[in-house]
């Protein structure tokens, strides 16, 4: 627009013989402008960019989820099964223990104290050379017991049920002491309460199997 308006001023100073011809030039000029200015439109469209990606959104194909590995069940906690040699059975009746057995003067003095919970059918043998009445304490035990007595005929001698756990503050002398009412040669401990589950009593049959089999004369 102002390029129009200074051409109409020139044009009025212009001699009149040549006024045609400046006019010619000048409207020939001002169209050139116009379709400089507007008279070409583009058409070319702008080209929106990418979004990026936001957090959480993958940029690039999500891989296969790798086939599910089992885990442990966050529900309740259960009771852990203590190490037991393998192969190591006793039965009772007519259940069968997997052992862990008891041979040395330490481990018999270990025990089972300072443990974690034994499994529904395992158990500790501890096996003696002779036949005697023996005596037996909780010391340091975190779950109470049941121990079965196993006489020199390879019978149930006898059973003492629910032996309990030490109390917080109880003294070694305090300690209750356990002792069958017959001699016996071996000594199954099993969690409390087994016996009764499984109607184990006096007299029921021993057998030692597995890799125990053939060994302390039951």
């Amino acid at each position: 627009m102002a390029f129009e308006a200074s051409a109409t001023n020139l044009s009025g100073r212009i001699p009149h013989g040549s006024a045609s011809a400046f006019g010619n030039l000048a409207l020939a000029l001002a169209l050139t402008i116009s379709m400089a200015c507007g008279g070409v439109r583009s058409t070319s469209t702008a080209t929106a960019p990418a979004p990026f990606a936001t957090a959480g959104q993958a940029t690039l194909p999500e891989p296969r989820d790798p086939s599910p590995v089992p885990t442990a069940d966050s529900g309740t906690a259960q009771p852990t099964v203590a190490p037991l040699s393998a192969g190591s059975l006793v039965s009772v009746g007519s259940v069968s223990f997997q052992v862990e057995v008891a041979l040395t003067d330490e481990k018999k003095a270990q025990g089972l104290s300072n443990r974690i919970p034994l499994g529904p059918k395992a158990g500790m043998l501890f096996v003696y050379s002779e036949e005697r009445k023996r005596t037996f304490w909780m010391k340091d035990m975190h779950f109470p017991l049941d121990m079965i007595w196993i006489a020199a005929d390879c019978t149930v001698g006898d059973i003492t049920e629910n032996a309990p756990v030490p109390e917080p503050d109880q003294s070694e002398r305090d300690l209750p002491k356990f002792s069958p009412n017959v001699p016996i040669v071996h000594v199954l401990e099993v969690n409390a309460g087994t016996s009764q589950r499984h109607q184990i009593a006096a007299g029921d049959p021993v057998v030692f199997s597995g890799s125990l089999e053939g060994l302390h004369g039951c």
